[in-house]
């Protein structure tokens, strides 16, 4: 990655110049919520993610993965060749949380589509169709690099994460300057002279054991301290700052334990909604971040009365958690589904279940 000479002290966070309720900066975009709140009200009968066709005549689209049945692999394409198909579609959001109306801000807002059939369950991709959404995000941030310095890159999976629609899809927000969390980051966990997860690497091969799902060849997957329980994040054992710095080899595994991590919180908790979150380093910051993504459930521990009076929250300890998730892969012999839990029925439709080895995902 590239060092460069920016001034930290010249950067200001997007939202500096909005109020601040209780420490928390805000945005107040227009009519954004409203269309959220009607969205997932409403039962929907159309899904505009379907119509390939209508995205691009209405000049929505961005760019495009196909696959090359000749080839046999996924291949970027900036203009569509076909009114149909596509196995990823990237179009502009049209309900950006960055709009027109925020003074100063520079912002790109982008819908990653990751499936051409309208499926609703993001951990039903295939490891290769996995593996395709993650170069997708790594194409995006090349094409936009040289004009921002902060990717915001995230999932929100079903209601209760705050999806408005419920075919699969990601979300990219391209800003120019940093968010105030970022900043915070940077300055308490990737401090210049000791990076806070590599060190929290160190201690959980060696005494924080107890927290690890599994450890792999270039990434561990463990349950963290953190108030939302049953967090799985997914830490790079290099210190790499974003998506950008990957190999092909770990991208192929880094698929793979998403797919394999979305599974244990489904098959533990049955049809929950989570959120995956991309946490990269801003441009000033590649130096010294280290890349991880975590994988959130919701629902399971939202926030009740004394938790929004008195700050503090109440969650699941990390090591029963993780104890929880190691559980056996299993898979119905009846209807196939992909879960995890105890030898039992299968929380879907009900038949027995088989039990799986790792690599049948």
């Amino acid at each position: 990655m590239e060092k460069l000479d920016l001034d930290e002290k010249e950067l200001k966070s997007p939202y500096s110049a909005f109020r601040s309720v209780f420490g928390t900066q805000v945005v107040a975009t227009k009519g954004r919520v409203t269309y959220k709140l009607k969205k997932m009200r409403k039962k929907a009968t159309h899904c505009a993610f379907d119509d390939k066709k209508t995205l691009v005549k209405n000049n929505e689209y961005i760019g495009e993965v196909f696959f090359n049945t000749e080839t046999d692999k996924f291949e970027w394409r900036y203009a569509p060749e076909s009114e149909e198909e596509y196995s990823i579609l990237v179009v502009k959001n049209i309900f950006p949380i960055i709009d027109k109306t925020i003074e100063d801000v520079s912002s790109k807002n982008l819908v990653i589509i990751e499936s051409r059939e309208h499926l609703t369950h993001f951990h039903l991709l295939s490891h290769n169709s996995m593996k395709a959404c993650l170069k997708c995000y790594k194409t995006l941030m090349k094409q936009f690099y040289d004009d921002y310095i902060c990717f915001i890159l995230y999932k929100n999976q079903g209601k209760s994460a705050q999806s408005s629609m419920e075919h699969i899809h990601s979300q990219m927000v391209c800003l120019d300057q940093i968010p105030n969390r970022l900043i915070n980051n940077a300055n308490e966990i990737f401090n210049k002279d000791d990076c806070g997860l590599c060190k929290r690497y160190h201690e959980l091969m060696t005494t924080d054991n107890q927290y690890i799902l599994k450890e792999y060849k270039h990434f561990i997957e463990y349950c963290p301290k953190y108030i939302y329980p049953y967090t799985i994040r997914i830490l790079a054992k290099r210190h790499i700052p974003s998506l950008l710095a990957l190999t092909e080899d770990e991208i192929t595994e880094l698929a793979k334990i998403i797919k394999i991590s979305t599974n244990r919180i489904i098959g533990n908790f049955g049809d929950l909604d989570y959120n995956i979150l991309f946490h990269q380093a801003p441009k000033i910051y590649i130096n010294r971040w280290h890349l991880f993504i975590e994988i959130i459930p919701r629902g399971l521990n939202e926030p009740a009365g004394f938790e929004m009076l008195t700050g503090i929250r109440v969650t699941e300890n990390p090591e029963r958690a993780a104890e929880q998730l190691k559980s056996v892969k299993t898979r119905c012999v009846m209807c196939g589904e992909y879960y995890l839990g105890e030898l039992g029925l299968c929380p879907y439709c009900g038949y027995l279940k088989l039990t799986l080895i790792e690599e049948d995902f």
